[in-house]
């Protein structure tokens, strides 16, 4: 029951993300581009958008009015957004060395401070319920990297790696922030996974094959 809950979170989150670019698109020339992920402050402040082709996050204020357009690293996944450090982490791949990682965003500002970088697809994000976390899956290992976010610049303590999944792509953690849900896309309907956060070496267990697709 718990895990069929995480997948519909997980889509109500696509959904939510989408609605708040709808919400924004106004200020885009329709036909133009397209909508890739949004989300918001949880102070409800500032809205983010992120538009593809483009390589850009757009902020607006509480109302939808444009603030600025900030130029990433590389092309955006998600955003997801930490008040308790003022900081929106921006997912962003580029083929330039040094250039895939986590974008980091003043949330209040908008100014960009720096990237965390990978060799690697930076995709889904997520933060535990207690903001100390923040895991992000990375396609080109189909490993899921533990990050500490209490300080200003995310430090990597832990990596998950998924030792038979081809195409991870996005990551829910439940309400008592114990477990973790991975989805793995294929062109045959991808898995669902699951990791215990408790256990001392999390391992990833395929929940279900066929169940979903891309969220």
């Amino acid at each position: 029951m718990e895990a069929s809950k995480m997948i519909k979170k997980i889509l109500k989150g696509v959904l939510i993300g989408f609605g708040l670019l709808v919400l924004a698109l106004p200020a885009f020339a329709v036909g133009t581009y397209t909508p890739a992920f949004g989300t918001a402050r949880e102070d409800g402040a500032y809205i983010f958008t992120l538009v593809q082709p483009t390589s850009n996050i757009y902020m607006y204020d509480r109302n939808h009015n444009f603030i600025k357009s900030i130029a990433l690293d590389g092309k955006p996944f998600q955003a997801v957004a930490n008040d308790k450090q003022n900081e929106l982490y921006v997912s962003v791949y580029n083929t330039t060395a040094g250039k895939s990682g986590i974008d980091l965003v003043n949330s209040t500002t908008g100014t960009l401070n720096g990237i965390v970088s990978f060799a690697g697809n930076p995709k889904g994000m997520v933060l535990s319920r207690n903001k100390a976390n923040l895991f992000v899956v990375d396609a080109a290992t189909n490993w899921v990297y533990d990050y500490d976010v209490t300080s200003a610049t995310p430090v990597l303590v832990k990596t998950i790696k998924f030792t038979d999944a081809t195409n991870l792509n996005k990551v829910a953690v439940d309400s008592n922030g114990k477990t973790l849900y991975v989805t793995d896309y294929n062109a045959t309907g991808g898995s669902v996974y699951i990791v215990d956060l408790t256990a001392a070496t999390p391992t990833p267990v395929k929940m279900a094959t066929g169940l979903i697709q891309r969220v």
